[in-house]
């Protein structure tokens, strides 16, 4: 069963979160900022993170270029409310940007998809030149 941390500062999103994907199967974990988020992710490592970009404090972008440095092939969704900062996180190495919305089977089938490729990109063999 893979294990996923959500990291989002609303109480609600969190808890909506963690039991629509426990349905689908996953082992869920949340947090309730970005140093939480990166307490629970060095403390118990996690398959995949879904993060919220705007938190107080320390925002979603830090949280995922410091998981980065620490845990480069860690998969990481970003799931927020903004639209605008999809080319950002891109560049950070997210693995996938989804705008928040009531209809969470996208974000089930994102995790899916998202944990599928990196399991492959961890077991395929490296490209000779």
């Amino acid at each position: 069963m893979a294990r996923l941390l959500v990291v989002d500062d609303d109480a609600n999103i969190r808890f909506l979160l963690q039991e629509e994907l426990t349905l689908a199967g996953y082992s869920v974990q949340s947090a309730a900022d970005g140093p939480a988020g990166l307490e629970a992710a060095e403390l118990d490592p996690p398959d995949l993170v879904i993060l919220d970009i705007k938190m107080p404090g320390m925002g979603g972008l830090e949280v995922l270029r410091r998981l980065k440095q620490t845990r480069p092939n860690l998969p990481v969704l970003l799931f927020t409310a903004f639209g605008d900062f999809k080319d950002e996180a891109r560049a950070l190495g997210a693995d996938g940007y989804l705008v928040k919305s009531f209809d969470l089977a996208a974000l089930a089938d994102s995790v899916r998809k998202t944990l599928a490729e990196a399991s492959r990109r961890l077991t395929s063999p490296p490209r000779s030149a």
